[in-house]
């Protein structure tokens, strides 16, 4: 809370004394000074209701990252806020063995080429 000021300013600051002026400037300082305190001391993130860890910010959220290098991005339960409002994560740099598996298994058949895609399109009618 701020401290009440013993002097009034209804006078112009020229008219101050020095003892005054010097309170003036300590008390504004002060009130700056524990206004900044306030905003460092903030939490950068809060959690959801499903526990979900989501910062205000991307530096926030890639010093947590950073922090947990034993960890993919994917596996930390945790977002941030971008510049849109949009809730954002890293993806995972690697991908787990068990989805490695399971690309080298798909079989190249079942993707279409875009001419044959076109060649289907024109088939029902679709102008391109």
């Amino acid at each position: 809370m701020a401290k009440t000021v013993a002097y009034s300013l209804d006078r112009p600051v020229s008219q101050l004394n020095g003892k005054d002026l010097k309170n003036l400037i300590r008390e504004t300082f002060e009130e700056i000074l524990r206004e900044v305190v306030r905003q460092e001391q903030r939490p950068s993130y809060y959690i959801d209701e499903s526990g979900h860890k989501v910062f205000f910010n991307e530096y926030a959220y890639s010093r947590f990252v950073e922090s947990h290098s034993d960890k993919l991005p994917g596996e930390l339960n945790a977002s941030f806020i971008d510049a849109q409002g949009f809730r954002c994560h890293y993806s995972d740099d690697e991908l787990k063995p068990s989805m490695t598996s399971r690309l080298r298994r798909a079989s190249p058949a079942r993707t279409t080429s875009s001419d044959e895609l076109k060649k289907r399109l024109k088939k029902m009618g679709v102008q391109i």
